[in-house]
């Protein structure tokens, strides 16, 4: 690996980080458990999460 003097890579290998993407759904219920699991989930993770949530029964309306 290239490295500069500072230990950074540099060039294409700078840009050739892993990139993980988390999908979790959730029921209409599951608003409280979606809380409490990013209260606890550092920022710097590195981590990308998609969040699906049910909105809940559909309404009929007349």
């Amino acid at each position: 690996m290239a490295q500069a003097e500072t230990g950074a890579l540099c060039g294409a290998e700078a840009q050739r980080e892993d990139m993980f993407v988390v999908g979790i759904g959730a029921s209409a219920g599951g608003l409280e458990a979606l809380q409490q699991f990013f209260r606890f989930m550092p920022a710097n993770s590195g981590l990308s999460f998609v969040v699906i949530q049910q909105s809940g029964p559909p309404t009929i309306r007349a």
